[in-house]
């Protein structure tokens, strides 16, 4: 997929996932108005690399489930999504601390990725 005037974002996505290779995590989210192409840079950015993906999603046309992004990240991470809130978080942080994990997250808003680092 081609992506025109995405050339900047896609370049800041490519850095944080270098970023990574020391063996620290990095979170980059993804801001933009609904239709603005947030999920086309994400998709096109994850086809140009070789990389574990996990994702929870919001969908806003169902009705929400209390942490249903959480459980959605648990499942694929093999964490037991029944533990208690504070041991489920504790457990999906110790699952992506074992690996080099970027974490996108798309939201509306309208600014280019943003990266926050997870340090050993």
């Amino acid at each position: 997929m081609r992506l025109y005037e995405r050339g900047p974002q896609l370049a800041a996505l490519s850095e944080y996932l270098e970023a990574t290779r020391d063996g620290t995590g990095a979170l980059a989210l993804v801001d933009g108005e609904a239709g603005a192409g947030k999920s086309a840079l994400v998709s096109a950015f994850l086809a140009e690399v070789a990389v574990p993906v996990v994702a929870g999603v919001c969908d806003g046309t169902l009705t929400p489930r209390p942490l249903g992004p959480v459980i959605e990240i648990a499942a694929q991470l093999e964490v037991d999504a029944a533990l208690a809130r504070d041991e489920l978080f504790a457990a999906i942080l110790t699952a992506l601390g074992r690996q080099s994990t970027v974490v996108l997250e798309s939201r509306c808003g309208g600014r280019e990725p943003r990266q926050h680092r997870q340090d050993p």
